[in-house]
């Protein structure tokens, strides 16, 4: 008899005993349904909330990485560009300029270059690139100048693929303290351009040959102007112009991971917690001894 009241018991548990079901807030609905809708509600609103991929993210997302920035990174740049060698079909024979390539490309820091772009080239952005700088008065390269990839975009005429040029927008301190107040820059590097700098240096030619690429592509950012030859720009990309960065695809994996590890102990004080139920299961609706409908959940009470 006592066995028998047992099984009827639990078999038959009454709705207010039942606990709350998936991660609930606040005051807890009686109604297990609710509650589960509510659960639902808050795993969709929480895949929902997937971050807006923009330049300053994409940084931000490879700095708390410390898989990305500390191992990854490192590893490709150290083994892809641990150094290089010139070879030649003589390599005695042409001793004496591979000897001068050589130090010509340490001279102006090539592979240094290279190790510098790595991150933005493999990472960030899928770009690279460098300006090239010469000495004055000489057509001698001086040294290879990094652009920032975020702050330029590529142009490409969509008829004919080897006109290129490339537009650098960028925000420019007017002194050397902390805070200055900037201007903003539009750098335009256009094909068979000439150097051209507004109020400062106005070469007619240099002028004519912008404005009528300006004309011809509609070009309207003209702040502060400044021109030169695309032929400067040493231009290295992974992606094509315009497609996500090699970064975009994991960044939802970087802050989940992030959000996970900023919250962990939040999650174990719930998890552990013996008055706040996080439980995943079932719902079986039965029926008792005596006709009544229940729910029995998967998660056996504590």
């Amino acid at each position: 008899m006592k066995l028998f009241s047992f099984f009827k018991s639990a078999v038959s548990p009454k709705k207010s005993q039942l606990p709350p079901i998936g991660a609930t807030l606040g005051q807890i609905s009686s109604d297990e349904y609710a509650n589960y809708t509510r659960m639902l509600d808050w795993l969709k609103n929480t895949k929902n909330k997937m971050p807006v991929v923009d330049p300053a993210l994409r940084k931000e997302s490879y700095e708390v990485d410390p898989l990305i920035k500390g191992t990854i990174v490192p590893f490709s740049t150290n083994v892809l560009l641990q150094g290089h060698n010139i070879k030649t079909a003589d390599n005695k024979r042409f001793a004496q300029a591979i000897e001068d390539i050589s130090a010509y490309l340490k001279e102006i820091a090539l592979m240094e270059a290279f190790r510098e772009d790595a991150k933005d080239l493999l990472i960030l952005t899928g770009h690279s690139y460098r300006r090239r700088d010469y000495q004055p008065g000489s057509e001698k390269l001086a040294k290879l100048v990094r652009l920032e990839p975020s702050s330029i975009r590529t142009y490409e005429d969509p008829w004919d693929s080897n006109i290129v040029a490339y537009h650098q927008h960028v925000e420019v301190p007017d002194s050397w303290i902390v805070d200055s107040p900037t201007n903003t820059v539009d750098c335009w590097f256009i094909p068979e351009g000439l150097p051209y700098i507004k109020e400062e240096h106005e070469d007619p030619k240099a002028l004519e040959i912008f404005d009528k690429v300006a004309q011809k592509y509609g070009i309207q950012d003209k702040q502060n102007l400044r021109v030169d030859s695309a032929d400067r720009i040493i231009a290295m990309h992974r992606v094509n112009p315009g497609d996500p960065a090699p970064i975009d695809s994991v960044i939802l994996a970087i802050w989940l991971k992030r959000l996970l590890l900023v919250n962990s102990p939040n999650l174990i004080f719930r998890i552990l917690s013996p008055f706040i139920h996080v439980v995943s299961g079932q719902m079986l609706e039965i029926t008792d001894y005596d006709g009544n409908k229940g729910l029995v959940p998967s998660v056996p009470q504590t």
